[in-house]
């Protein structure tokens, strides 16, 4: 799993104990500690003093932080305890809308069922929270989250719920909260739905129109380049390369097909994604499925596709030859990539 975590000073891992503050040790923070109890992919996005972004360069931030991180399979966002903190007029209810209006902007890059909307663990009192609104709202965040969670679409979870110990100044985790804070959202990552990979055994004429759908639903989606010519007269093409292709496996989010993979060998030979579920990383799951699987490490891209050059120039592969045309004939350059560091014999 590649998980992106966007919260505030207890997701950066600031260690309030030191006379001008500092961070803990990798070991200590909770990020580090999912990522080693778990294999994941664990991306710290956390940065001490943030409140929900809402203001134009901090949504820029936000928004260069989602595109640079690329398809991910998760992504859990903790924010509020700042925003509480620095303002006496805020509410439990007011931080939701603001988180409201943030994840908004969030689902046009991610798809709701990636986002965990977490709330923080209430604060108490210490050197930081010296007002009862303080431990009312903070403790009311919960409630408003999962309300906000429930309308639209998103995961939830309260850290209240987990145990999480607090240092003085009732704010931030101690190295034991840290630990709870790490088990309790290794569970609720856990129960998020996984996409269902499986390696197809009969080719029925139903699937084959299914993926068949799928192929061009995701063309038109990325393969830019093609006339409405072009495309007509390659998705002639498509149902007899899906039914003779070697080795064929399909994924499916919460229903029917998704996306599949193809395989001759240890060469990919096609691989498409609905644009539905494109940027949740299902991309980057069947593939390291096939490689698993089929020992996939070379494959093939147009050109003139520079998304997919890019995404399995992320999953390792390395370009070492390039066509002027395609397999047809057709005037579209082919790039060749392989999964092993090579010298390349072009441009």
């Amino acid at each position: 799993m590649k998980l992106l975590c966007f919260g505030d000073s207890n997701t950066y891992g600031y260690d309030p104990r030191s006379c001008f503050g500092g961070r803990y040790p990798a070991e200590v923070r909770w990020t580090d500690v999912l990522a080693q109890s778990t294999g994941w992919e664990v991306l710290n996005a956390g940065q001490n003093g943030r409140e929900i972004p809402r203001r134009a360069g901090e949504l820029a931030q936000a928004d260069r932080l989602l595109a640079d991180c690329g398809p991910m399979d998760a992504l859990a966002v903790m924010l509020g305890s700042n925003d509480l903190l620095q303002s006496p007029a805020m509410t439990a209810g007011t931080v939701a809308e603001r988180m409201s209006a943030f994840l908004r902007r969030v689902l046009e890059r991610c798809p709701p069922e990636t986002v965990l909307l977490a709330a923080p663990p209430p604060m108490r009192l210490g050197t930081w929270v010296t007002e009862e609104r303080l431990l009312r709202e903070s403790a009311g965040l919960a409630d408003a989250y999962a309300a906000l969670a429930g309308e639209m679409g998103l995961r939830f979870a309260d850290a209240g719920q987990w145990g999480v110990e607090l240092v003085f100044d009732g704010v931030h985790f101690s190295p034991a909260g840290h630990r709870a804070f790490a088990a309790g959202i290794q569970a609720a990552l856990e129960a998020m739905p996984a996409p269902d990979i499986w390696e197809v055994s009969r080719r029925s004429p139903e699937l084959i129109r299914q993926l068949t759908a799928v192929w061009e639903r995701s063309v038109r989606a990325t393969h830019r380049f093609l006339t409405e010519d072009d495309l007509q007269a390659i998705a002639r093409e498509v149902p007899e390369a899906l039914s003779a292709v070697p080795r064929l496996a399909v994924a499916s989010v919460g229903g029917g097909p998704a996306g599949f993979l193809g395989a001759d060998g240890e060469r990919l030979e096609m691989l498409f994604l609905s644009p539905a579920v494109q940027g949740r990383g299902l991309g980057r799951q069947l593939l390291e499925w096939g490689i698993r699987r089929y020992g996939i490490r070379e494959v093939c891209v147009n050109e003139q596709n520079p998304q997919a050059l890019g995404f399995y120039q992320r999953m390792g592969f390395r370009p070492y030859q390039r066509t002027e045309l395609d397999g047809q004939g057709r005037p579209f350059p082919l790039l060749y990539l392989r999964r092993e560091d090579t010298p390349c014999s072009w441009g």
